[in-house]
């Protein structure tokens, strides 16, 4: 009796855990609470105020409409003027569930005038047909008796007149008003442009050319970088956010960039057509076409931070220096010094980069104004890794004045820009 009493105190207590364990695993899904519009009917041209609240959410998003992007997870907003009954479709996710509800705005439409007031169109089709008279039956035989000498002849059933002709006229009515069936045969995007944003920005930045080695690649020139200079890019972007917190972004922009290097020939002695020392700032221009992988936060105060990284493909527009080069001419005892102040660089194919490749890689904020304008912000560090920016060995030294030629240390054009745009 006391062994069962036991093993029946230990099930209770098992059973009681386990539910307990149950119920502390019990995780809170993401739920949508509240999602109307003030009013539900408008008229054409009327505009609805969509309200909504939800429960342990971390990311909610608004699609019908113009409407488009993400929102607070509870909040309100006007639509835009709406001139059709319009489906808005809230979604809401946390990391775990997601929810989805949608809403109906009624456009009332004007009362369709009376069908009266649209004449029918009649086609009159005619249908004659003539009837054949039906002969008249052949007259009786006549009869004679043995006990007079009157015989009785009937007379001949009446021929009837000719039949008249007989016309009939059928009515075909036909209702303008009945539409012919379109098909829309256009072919399908997989891209839904609700995810689809463009926008325009500058951006000041801080240039400057690395060297890749102190020396060229014939150890003749000590080469090193000469400081920043200050540079601009300006232009358009687009994005598309193929999920909540994903995204691509491209867009097309000029950029104003270039910086500053100093070669120094290691052997100082006076030789003709020799280069000694060459001072160059160099200020080159480039379309570039970037295209970046893009990787946001959700909502936070209002505020979205993203990050991210791609390349871009650059092709010169541009290219001019001031300059300041030592040299020896042919047959001279003495070095001299020939300078040049924004002077278009000719030479060779490849003088200076006409591609330019670059890694970029920035992080920055968003804020939304209103459904249609956010703002954005962010820092960027574009790297160009290929090819060398400059050859001065291929440069027209002629067209320069100076003597002889010299080499630099593969250099390479990087820069640190701040972004400021609209999302539009």
């Amino acid at each position: 009796m006391k062994k069962a009493f036991i093993l029946g105190f230990l099930i209770a207590i098992s059973s009681t855990a386990s539910v307990h364990a149950q119920g502390n695993n019990t995780s809170k899904e993401c739920s949508i609470d509240l999602f109307n519009a003030d009013p539900m009917q408008v008229s054409p041209g009327g505009s609805a105020v969509l309200n909504w609240t939800t429960s342990n959410c971390s990311n909610v998003t608004i699609i019908g409409g113009s409407l488009t992007g993400y929102r607070p997870t509870s909040g309100n907003l006007n639509t835009d003027p709406l001139s059709a009954t319009t489906t808005f479709t809230l979604t809401a996710a946390s990391a775990t569930s997601t929810a989805t509800r949608d809403l109906t705005v009624t456009v009332q439409q004007p009362a369709a005038p009376p069908s009266s007031s649209i004449p029918p169109v009649t086609t009159p089709v005619t249908t004659t047909t003539i009837e054949t008279p039906i002969p008249p039956p052949p007259p009786a035989a006549e009869t004679t008796t043995t006990t007079t000498t009157t015989s009785t002849t009937p007379p001949a059933a009446p021929v009837p007149p000719p039949a008249a002709p007989v016309t009939t006229t059928t009515v075909v009515t036909t209702n303008p008003a009945a539409a012919t069936p379109t098909y829309d045969v256009s072919p399908r995007s997989s891209i839904n442009v609700n995810k689809l944003r463009f926008g325009a920005f500058v951006a000041p930045s801080i240039t400057w050319m690395k060297p890749t080695a102190s020396t060229d690649d014939e150890n003749k020139f000590n080469v090193v970088s000469d400081g920043t200079k200050i540079g601009f890019t300006y232009g358009l972007m687009a994005d598309y956010n193929f999920a909540p917190n994903y995204g691509i972004i491209t867009g097309i922009q000029i950029t104003q960039t270039g910086g500053k290097i100093i070669t120094t020939n290691k052997d100082q002695a006076i030789q003709s057509d020799k280069v000694l020392k060459a001072d160059f700032n160099y200020r080159l221009q480039y379309v570039e076409i970037p295209l970046a992988l893009k990787l946001r936060t959700d909502d936070i105060n209002g505020f979205r931070f993203f990050g991210q990284l791609g390349a871009s493909i650059g092709f010169n527009i541009g290219k001019k220096a001031d300059y300041t080069v030592s040299s020896v001419r042919s047959n001279a005892t003495a070095a001299y010094d020939t300078s040049g102040t924004k002077i278009k660089l000719t030479g060779s194919l490849g003088h200076i980069a006409p591609i330019m490749f670059q890694m970029n890689i920035g992080a920055g904020a968003e804020y939304p104004f209103n459904n249609r304008l956010t703002a954005y912000f962010g820092l960027f560090f574009n790297n160009g890794f290929a090819p060398d920016a400059t050859k001065p060995d291929l440069f027209d030294e002629g067209k320069l004045g100076y003597s002889g030629s010299f080499r630099d240390a593969n250099t390479r054009l990087n820069n640190f820009a701040l972004r400021v745009g609209l999302f539009f």
